[in-house]
């Protein structure tokens, strides 16, 4: 079942998530009355730390035979107001995925969540990215193109560096203002357990742009194939619609999707306060091997 989705890489955000809360409703809908209708496939889960890839991962699974997109978006933040999603409202929306889609999300390791996904045996994907350059995009991208952001009215107002700066080490009022904006080391950390859950394969999006690209986009595709017990005679016909899917710029997010321009952006002092706050979590994801770099 193809859903046609013209608006789902609009920037005009009321028509993007207008239109995906109309096809969710349909969705909703056929489940209730003719469940039948669904394809006999598993969904797909892409999930990702914001500002890491999450577009361009879900252009690569594109390609697979589950590739039903209903307009689903899982959130462990509501980034209206940053309050933290309850656990069971999470769990509730991974189990109303039907056979046959791809949702996308940006969600914490919990072990509730992993729990749905083996029992729907949904097909889990997870992006990351350097996080010098998640902080990097992020502040960018809440400043600049995200008025609707709770932490856009901080951000605002301030210059390029600054507002780099309050991305790496977060809004110290957030508690006060019962909104979830802590340093980067320890937003990023809260997706780190995917990293390590078995039914969860786990993507850089440095090497989905990278060289050995190809490479990556087959291990999707033979991920999904594991999973789902899916025929391996379609795995070279979904590598291919896969590999072309591939487009960066049709992601309304996108701005330059580079490797490395921390390298250029970051001033001394941005380098010292990453250090403080995340140096360890480089060399946990392997960036880097010890403190002396920048």
């Amino acid at each position: 079942m193809k859903i046609d989705r013209r608006y789902k890489n609009s920037r005009n955000p009321f028509l993007r998530k207008g239109e995906a809360l109309a096809v969710r409703s349909l969705r909703n809908g056929i489940r209730r009355v003719r469940p039948s209708i669904f394809p006999p496939l598993p969904p797909v889960l892409v999930n990702s730390v914001p500002k890491s890839g999450t577009h361009l991962l879900t252009q690569v699974v594109e390609g697979l035979e589950s590739s039903d997109d209903w307009g689903t978006f899982l959130n462990s933040l509501r980034f209206l107001t940053l309050h933290e999603a309850r656990v069971q409202d999470v769990c509730n929306d991974l189990t109303r995925l039907v056979p046959g889609e791809t949702a996308r999300g940006h969600l914490f390791w919990n072990q509730s969540f992993a729990d749905v996904i083996a029992q729907k045996r949904i097909v889990s994907y997870f992006i990351y990215r350097d996080p010098r350059d998640v902080a990097l995009s992020e502040a960018r991208y809440i400043k600049s193109m995200n008025r609707y952001h709770r932490m856009h009215r901080v951000y605002r107002n301030l210059s390029h560096d600054d507002a780099l700066m309050l991305s790496i080490s977060g809004w110290t009022e957030s508690k006060s203002q019962k909104a979830y904006y802590p340093d980067i080391g320890t937003r990023y950390s809260r997706y780190t357990g995917w990293l390590s859950d078995e039914r969860t394969l786990s993507v850089r999006f440095e090497d989905l742009r990278g060289a050995d690209a190809s490479g990556w986009i087959e291990r999707i595709v033979r991920h999904y194939t594991a999973v789902s017990g899916h025929s391996t005679q379609l795995a070279d016909e979904m590598l291919v619609r896969s590999t072309e899917s591939v487009d960066p710029k049709r992601s309304h997010t996108f701005r330059q999707g580079d490797s490395g321009a921390w390298r250029q952006a970051y001033k001394p002092e941005h380098l010292e306060a990453f250090k403080q706050f995340a140096g360890l979590l480089l060399i946990e994801l392997g960036y880097e091997s010890n403190g002396d770099w920048g």
